[in-house]
């Protein structure tokens, strides 16, 4: 009978058909498991999501008084089960996955990326493997070996340090049992997180870890902060200010957003003293605004100064006080709400708390100044001496926040970039003492760099001989030895003294009293030797003009009216002696007073501005450096862009869409405006990268006039000529030369004339009028029409029309068949 009614039935509902019996069959036979929590002391404590991939970990706790076997667990995210297994420092490894009372176990997604970084962890580590934690938050669990969850929880957002769970016992997954520190982690340790409010917690800027033997580190602050207004309540403060820097740093006062929203900036202003600057702009929330000497004019006294922070009420928000700063130590705002002097300044970062040695430690640190990703750095500080005869006992606190003990300690790190360290000594005679230290971590393969170049030569000086000069430039990261190094004038050298060295992005200058060498004024040449006899750099020049030097810019060498010894090249032409160069700052302090301008906030204000006027830029990186020209990137928001240029190349690690806050002064190239940036930390990276800031705008070729010059814009038209890396493109309504740039790496020969393309690129202005810049291959693309051919379309075969009913009846079979499917999924997990 069945059999007769199915023949009846068309084709596709009868497999259909056949395919939903075989499913439910399964289900029937398979059945479902339920998954119950289950009691249990074994509790997830801290989550490291923060971290970057490959390196995150899950922490658990036993709170219970017995031990528990956790063979056969998984750890359930992303809606999979993951296998644990107990993981050694050696291999092979038989060790049990047992977790004791009130003892820490870890799951690690790598467990040899994990004891490289956490070496003086102990308790039970447990490998696995995941995709990646997302710090927004995620549904995860653990499954004990019947498979039922033993917990099961979404935790809350953390990104910028751990998540962290304040009672192990409660199963409370809510903001009133977790919080996300401040920076770093707790791990193998009950939770230090602060239960104090966001909205009112000076923590926010900052956490140091506090143990056992480094509570002593703990100092009065020389000056405490007084309010007209309550500043706890005030959505913007003052957070760390450097007084007296050391040679080649510059002072500065640092704001930070301790809100959860951001701040419209105008109306607040900062005082020092009689001197005051106004601010305006936006800061985000969680971000700082790094205000450097060079262009607030902001000056702070070595001995003494009170800066205030003045809330556009006019009621003072804030008052600092301080009284003789020690060099190279910047004054913070700790975690206590006490402001506290620190050796180690941290500019636009969360402050780190080092006490500056007032016991005069002598110190003996064996440290490499850099090693590579993933090598074995050994750190010894053993031969390190107590003036006082003391026993010293060293901890060292690293900025990703783990802290090790010992006199010898090693450690591997799993990310290039600067690791900042303190080295804290607490002495058997009753001394504590703290050094900051800093090891640059290299990407793999990569050596130390040894960018030391000739950056300016005086062969004819306009009054004496004796003033001719050569200077050096080390361009590069990591300071270099030259001892043993050789200079070179025609034939005559000059050899470098033993423990010289050529300190990072700093000068060193070599006058002719020093070498005996003389730079002929008719033209030569001076090469810098290696000790090895390598040659690192020649320059050769012709006549030289009386009192002019020849100086390294941004595409070679050029002729200067203005010598510059030790210091940045600012070129000034020969024909024109009265155009002042824009490239640094001018710092008049007397000039900053009540009635002081803003800085410069917005794109379309720095295009118009003059040259020499500061500014305060936050963007999103729409042109790598090197895209267009190797000492550049470009800038952009919604209202334009601009070009960002250093001229020794001083760039942070920057991708597409990151979001950076600029400081720097208006200069201009070619007619183009362009901000001038001087050291590295004049450009800081917010927020991460947010390339949904990447704004593209559509348009045709004649409205581009409307669109502000620096914007991502997108036009279509008709390729009509390409020729010697210029393209132009006509859509009808106007035509428009796109410049393929030697950086961008555009291949023109898969660009034929009379196809039709899609370009994006930046919109600046050219000798001849706009013109686009793309910024590789990928944003000229080809677009190809094909045209439907009436033929295949009159021979087409007409199909016969199908019921809607029998597609609605296919579609449903087609959801139970689905359905069967993963609900069979989730009991096999």
């Amino acid at each position: 009978m069945i059999i007769k009614i199915m023949d009846k039935l068309p084709g596709q509902i009868w497999i259909m058909t056949l395919l939903l019996a075989i499913g439910l069959i399964g289900m029937a036979v398979m059945g479902r498991r339920v998954y119950a929590a289950v009691p249990s002391t074994i509790a997830i404590t801290e989550i490291a999501a923060y971290l970057p991939a490959g390196a995150e970990w899950i922490e658990l706790y036993n709170f219970g008084s017995a031990p528990i076997d956790l063979a056969g667990w998984k750890f359930w995210e992303n809606n999979t089960s993951h296998n644990l297994k107990p993981a050694c420092r050696a291999n092979p490894c038989a060790a049990a996955a047992i977790i004791g009372p009130q003892q820490f176990a870890v799951i690690a997604q790598n467990a040899a990326a994990f004891w490289a970084d956490y070496p003086a962890f102990t308790g039970l580590v447990l490998d696995s493997s995941w995709g990646s934690l997302t710090e927004k938050g995620e549904e995860i669990g653990l499954k004990d070996t019947a498979g039922n969850f033993v917990e099961q929880f979404t935790y809350l957002p953390a990104t910028r340090a751990s998540l962290e769970r304040l009672a192990p016992e409660r199963a409370d997954y809510t903001a009133a049992n977790w919080r996300e520190r401040d920076s770093g982690h707790s791990l193998g340790a009950l939770t230090t997180a602060s239960a104090v409010s966001p909205a009112s917690s000076a923590s926010l800027l900052n956490k140091t870890t506090a143990k056992e033997n480094s509570a002593a580190i703990v100092i009065t602050p020389v000056a405490s902060a007084t309010s007209a207004i309550d500043a706890s309540t005030s959505t913007l403060a003052l957070s760390e200010l450097l007084p007296k820097p050391r040679r080649g740093e510059e002072e500065f006062i640092e704001l930070f957003n301790r809100s959860a929203e951001s701040i419209q900036l105008d109306g607040w202003q900062v005082a020092v003293g009689r001197q005051r600057l106004a601010l305006a702009g936006r800061l985000e929330a969680g971000e700082f605004l790094l205000l450097n000497r060079s262009l607030s004019d902001l000056t702070l006294s070595d001995t003494s100064s009170t800066v205030r922070l003045i809330a556009p009420n006019g009621l003072t928000s804030e008052t600092i006080s301080y009284q003789d700063a020690p060099t190279g130590a910047s004054y913070n705002l700790a975690e206590s709400g006490e402001w506290r002097w620190s050796a180690l300044p941290t500019r636009g970062t969360t402050n780190l708390i080092v006490p500056p040695d007032t016991v005069n430690v002598l110190w003996n640190i064996s440290a490499p100044p850099t090693i590579e990703v993933n090598k074995t750095a050994r750190l010894d500080a053993a031969g390190s001496l107590d003036p006082r005869g003391g026993r010293l006992n060293f901890t060292w606190h690293f900025a990703d926040g783990l802290t090790l003990a010992g006199n010898q300690v090693e450690r591997r790190f799993g990310l290039p970039g600067e690791q900042r360290l303190a080295i804290i000594a607490s002495s058997t005679a009753g001394t504590i003492s703290a050094k900051p230290l800093t090891i640059n971590i290299l990407a793999p393969d990569a050596r130390p760099p040894a960018e030391v170049v000739i950056n300016e030569i005086l062969p004819n000086p306009a009054d004496a001989e004796s003033q001719e000069f050569i200077e050096l430039y080390n361009r590069g990261a990591a300071a270099v030895d030259l001892s043993g190094w050789q200079l070179y004038s025609g034939e005559d050298s000059f050899e470098l003294p033993a423990e010289t060295v050529a300190p990072a992005e700093d000068y060193l200058l070599f006058p002719r009293r020093i070498t005996k060498l003389v730079l002929a004024n008719e033209g030569g040449a001076v090469t810098l030797e290696t000790a090895e006899g390598v040659a690192a750099d020649t320059v050769r020049y012709g006549r030289a003009p009386a009192g002019a030097s020849y100086a390294r810019e941004e595409n070679g060498w050029q002729w200067s009216a203005r010598p510059t010894p030790g210091e940045f090249n600012q070129l000034l032409p020969l024909t024109d002696k009265k155009e002042e160069s824009p490239a640094r700052p001018i710092v008049n302090p007397k000039k900053s007073n009540a009635g002081s301008a803003p800085l410069v906030n917005n794109i379309p204000a720095a295009r118009s501005a003059t040259k020499g006027t500061k500014a305060i830029l936050t963007g999103a990186v729409a042109a790598l450096p090197g895209t267009f020209g190797a000492q550049y990137f470009y800038l952009t928001g919604a209202d334009g862009g601009i070009a960002i240029f250093s001229a020794k190349k001083l760039f942070p690690a920057l991708s597409l869409g990151d979001r950076v806050q600029v400081q720097g002064v208006i200069s201009t190239a070619n007619g183009r405006p362009r901000i001038n940036v001087r050291r590295r930390e004049d450009i800081q990276k917010i927020k991460g990268s947010v390339s949904d800031a990447l704004i593209i705008a559509t348009s045709t070729i004649a409205d581009l006039a409307d669109f502000p010059l620096g914007s991502l814009v997108q036009v279509t038209g008709e390729i009509t000529e390409i020729k010697s890396g210029r393209l132009y493109l006509d859509d009808g309504s106007g035509e428009v030369l796109a410049q393929l740039k030697r950086g961008a790496r555009i291949n023109q020969k898969r660009l034929p004339e009379g196809s039709s393309a899609a370009i994006t690129g930046i919109l600046e202005e050219g000798a001849s009028g706009q013109e686009l810049w793309p910024l590789g291959d990928q944003d000229i693309k080809i677009i190809t029409k094909e045209k439907p051919s009436t033929a295949n379309l009159s021979l087409a075969p007409k199909k016969p029309n199908k019921s809607p009913a029998i597609y609605a009846l296919i579609t449903v079979f087609g959801l139970l068949i689905l359905l069967a499917a993963w609900r069979w999924r989730r009991t096999r997990a």
